[in-house]
């Protein structure tokens, strides 16, 4: 049971803290405290909404509608998470930090923060009402409870100051596309929630890596939250993760060069 608490609470709050990480990552230079306490208590918002939502959801939706919910949520993730990319997040020493720090970017990083929250959470929450009527089991849940959110918090608090270095370092586009990474990611799970509920054919598998990287490995958890990693990829799930890291990269080298562009025509000849 520990061990079963423990893999459930990693693969929820490992999202989680890749996306708090990212955050604070991008939102570290300009009122700090202020912002990070806006931060928890959006968070503890989006808990106490979702506590008292959750049971009237599934009282009257069916399993079918709240995977299209959770799709829903995924798709709008990666869109915001796309803005993000393409029009607020600086790319060059050069680039002012007035478009990165606006109110309307902080504002869709919380958006983004909260649609994870609803997603996860959830999950979590229907784990612990199943539980926690068996009075046996609530030790070793607490306990998987509290292993997994120290995991997860030192993960945050290590990437935090790894991702943090290299962007002191300018290194904008790695930390970037580390976060375009997670995003496509997360948008590659409708795939299999479209399988589930028939709304996608079944395709047969191109590969299996589970002999170099299982799955279920302590690697395979982390990189399943974090880039989306599957051992056994179909066709869907390749033409999905390719489309979702290319396209925002496109749009990104337009918005560049649209404004290369306009930067060139204001100059005097």
């Amino acid at each position: 049971m520990l061990i079963n608490t423990l893999l459930i609470v990693l693969k929820h709050l490992l999202p989680l803290s890749f996306i708090s990480m990212f955050y604070f990552v991008y939102n570290r230079q300009i009122s700090v405290f202020y912002y990070t306490l806006k931060f928890i208590a959006f968070a503890v918002l989006v808990l106490l909404l979702q506590t008292m939502l959750i049971q009237q959801i599934q009282q009257n939706i069916n399993e079918q509608w709240l995977e299209l919910i959770r799709i829903g949520l995924y798709i709008l993730f990666y869109l915001i998470a796309c803005y993000l990319l393409v029009f607020c997040l600086r790319t060059s020493s050069q680039q002012g930090s007035r478009q990165h720090n606006n109110h309307k970017t902080k504002q869709l990083w919380l958006y983004l923060v909260a649609i994870l929250s609803l997603i996860y959470f959830s999950d979590i929450q229907l784990y612990f009402a199943g539980v926690s009527a068996q009075i046996d089991v609530l030790l070793p849940f607490s306990l998987g409870l509290l292993l997994g959110s120290g995991i997860s918090l030192s993960i945050l608090i290590l990437g935090y100051f790894v991702l943090r270095s290299h962007y002191m370092k300018q290194h904008f586009y790695l930390v970037n596309l580390l976060f375009l990474s997670f995003c496509v990611g997360q948008l590659s799970r409708i795939i299999n929630n479209l399988v589930q509920i028939d709304y996608l054919q079944s395709q047969q598998i191109l590969f299996n890596s589970n002999f170099l990287l299982p799955e279920n490995s302590e690697l395979g958890y982390f990189l399943i939250a974090f880039v989306g990693y599957e051992a056994t990829p179909t066709i869907w799930h390749v033409i999905l993760y390719t489309l979702a890291f290319i396209l925002p990269l496109i749009g990104y080298c337009y918005q560049q060069q649209k404004r290369h562009n306009d930067v060139s025509w204001r100059l005097p000849s």
